[in-house]
């Protein structure tokens, strides 16, 4: 009788061990991310895809930061501070852990930390950041502006500046972040009341700022000028701003026969009257500059006033045509009932 061949029986798979955190790691399945974080993560942007390849070849260089949070349960989760695009780009890898920090921070001082850390990353889009500063000034009503500007490393002017984007319009502070208004334009324009700043937009959008700069400040003056008497302030109409012509344009008018011109559009007959229209030409309010100020001026307003008009057509047809589509269902209804009633 042939032996039998015993059965060798293959060895059973071991259960593979959760991996132990390294030390001044953090699971990063236990990192809870702050709804209201400072910066989002886009996974399509350049610069964050930049880090992920970073994190690719040498890992996690600098440590985020947490706080501990004690989890319903009694387990020990971790608050994000700082290092949200970090943290991204090694969950996007499928990392484990995560090199943190930390810390012990109450929940009214993660905001802080967070702006803090964030203050100089131009990423960060600056009318969202006006607004989370302010938080911090609302939470904090002891806190001075010269304190906060210190925190942040900045000065009390670049703080104010900041801060005066909080009152622009709504819609004014989204076209700041989408850097359709530049900040020159965006700061002078905050110096308007909400109501007048709608009147702005286009230039704010288009004119340089040494130019808007003048114009809303001299509307702004005027507001403030005609509150203090008691009065309602006139509408904004044209009204010429001083901007000084460049340097080198100044240079090249002397050795021209540009002086000669000016004299003679201005009518000058002594020469205090040449200084002074020497004067309305470099800042551009001599007849000539006015002139040319007041055909932009008809040519924006004509432009608004064509853009309304289309609006106003566009909402008047779309009107027309959701009337006319009730009209339809109601005479399908009618119809319908009239033809059951007639069954």
């Amino acid at each position: 009788m042939a032996e039998s061949t015993p059965t060798v029986k293959s060895p059973a798979k071991p259960i593979a061990k959760p991996a132990k955190c390294p030390p001044g790691h953090v699971a990063i399945a236990d990192i809870i991310i702050n709804k209201e974080a400072l910066r989002g993560v886009d996974p399509q942007n350049e610069d964050f895809l930049k880090i992920v390849e970073s994190v690719r070849l040498h890992g996690v260089l600098d440590s985020i930061s947490v706080r501990e949070i004690k989890a319903a349960d009694g387990s020990i989760k971790y608050g994000l501070i700082n290092g949200r695009q970090r943290l991204a780009a090694a969950q996007y890898l499928d990392k484990e852990f995560i090199p943190a920090n930390i810390t012990s921070l109450d929940e009214g001082d993660v905001l802080e930390a967070q702006i803090i850390a964030n203050a100089c990353r131009i990423e960060t889009k600056k009318a969202e950041y006006a607004q989370q500063v302010m938080r911090i000034l609302l939470q904090n009503p002891t806190l001075t502006l010269r304190e906060l500007a210190g925190r942040l490393c900045q000065s009390t002017q670049w703080l104010e500046q900041l801060l005066s984007l909080t009152k622009l319009d709504k819609n004014i502070q989204t076209l700041v972040d989408e850097g359709k208004i530049r900040l020159t334009n965006a700061y002078a324009l905050a110096k308007l009341p909400v109501e007048e700043q709608a009147n702005f937009i286009d230039r704010a959008m288009t004119d340089p700022p040494k130019e808007f700069v003048a114009a809303a400040t001299e509307r702004a003056r005027d507001i403030n000028k005609a509150k203090r008497q008691g009065k309602a302030p006139q509408a904004a109409g044209f009204v010429p701003v001083a901007s000084l012509k460049k340097i080198g344009e100044i240079k090249e008018a002397m050795t021209s026969g540009t002086p000669t011109v000016v004299c003679e559009n201005e009518g000058c007959k002594t020469p205090m009257d040449g200084f002074v229209a020497a004067l309305k030409w470099a800042f551009n309010i001599d007849k000539t500059g006015v002139a040319a100020q007041k055909a932009k001026y008809e040519e924006r307003e004509a432009k608004k006033k064509a853009e309304k008009e289309k609006r106003e057509t566009e909402r008047a047809a779309k009107k027309a045509q959701e009337a006319a589509e009730v009209h339809v269902e109601l005479s399908d209804l009618l119809g319908l009932k009239t033809e059951k009633t007639e069954k």
